[in-house]
C-alpha cells in the first residue's frame, strides 16, 4: 500500500521542526485540554488511537501551511525543497494543494455511496458542491458536520486526510464556538480570516469528543 505523503512530512517535522510543531499541536488542543484538566500526554489514551491519529493529521496538514520553517519559509515548501525529488508528481501536488488550502466547516447535504459527498459551507455563503470521497460516503449520515480541507485536484474536488466529524445536533454549538473563539461576532467571516480557524475547529471537536468519552466512563 502506498504511503500517505503526510506520514513522511510528519517525520520531517519531528526531526527538523520539533518545537514549532509542538506549539501548533498545542494550539489545536490547549483550550479543550484546559477545560478537561488534561495535558498533551493524556490525549492518546483518552481519545483512542484512531481519533488521536485524525487530530494529529489535521495538525500536520495545518502546520504545512505555516511559515514556521527556517527563514520564514512555509513548512510544505521547505519539505518539498529537501525531499520533493523522492515523491511522485501526485504526492507533490497533494502537498501543494494542502499548503494552499484552509480548513472549513461543512454540512453533509447528500451522499452518493461509492462516489462521494455533497457539502454545504457553514462559514461562507455559497451553493452546495460535490467532493469525491468514496470511503466517507459509505459511513457518514446526511446532516453531520465535517471540519475539513477541500482540495481541488486534476480529477476534481476531494477532501484532505484530516477530517473531524460532528453530529448533526451539535451544529449550533459548533458554529457558535468557532465564531466566538475567532471573535467574529455577528458579522460575516472574511476570506482572509479562514486560515486562522483550524485550531478553533480542532478544539471544539476535541472538547466534544473528550466530553463524550468521559460520559462513557
Amino acid at each position: 500500500m502506498k504511503e500517505n505523503p503526510f506520514e513522511a512530512v510528519a517525520r520531517y517535522c519531528d526531526r527538523e521542526l520539533q518545537a514549532p510543531f509542538a506549539q501548533r499541536l498545542l494550539a489545536h488542543s490547549e483550550a479543550a485540554m484546559r477545560e478537561a484538566g488534561l495535558v498533551p500526554t493524556d490525549l492518546p489514551e483518552r481519545l483512542g488511537q484512531d481519533p488521536y491519529l485524525m487530530l494529529f493529521t489535521v495538525v500536520v496538514e495545518d502546520f504545512t501551511t505555516r511559515p514556521d520553517a527556517p527563514g520564514g519559509v512555509r513548512v510544505a515548501d521547505a519539505y518539498l525543497k529537501r525531499h520533493g525529488w523522492k515523491l511522485t508528481p501526485s504526492a507533490r501536488k497533494l502537498i501543494q494543494r494542502v499548503r494552499d488550502s484552509v480548513m472549513g466547516l461543512y454540512e453533509v447535504t447528500g451522499l452518493k455511496p461509492g462516489h462521494g459527498l455533497e457539502l454545504r459551507d457553514l462559514l461562507l455563503d455559497g451553493p452546495d458542491f460535490k467532493v469525491a470521497q468514496p470511503r466517507l460516503a459509505g459511513v457518514l449520515p446526511v446532516g453531520c458536520l465535517l471540519g475539513a480541507r477541500v482540495l481541488q485536484l486534476d480529477e476534481g474536488a476531494t477532501l484532505s486526510g484530516g477530517v473531524l466529524p460532528f453530529e448533526e445536533e451539535l451544529r449550533e454549538q459548533v458554529v457558535t464556538y468557532i465564531r466566538d473563539a475567532a471573535e467574529l461576532g455577528d458579522r460575516p467571516i472574511r476570506n482572509d480570516e479562514l486560515a486562522g480557524l483550524a485550531p478553533h475547529i480542532s478544539n471544539v471537536w476535541l472538547k466534544m469528543t473528550l466530553a463524550e468519552a468521559a460520559a462513557k466512563d
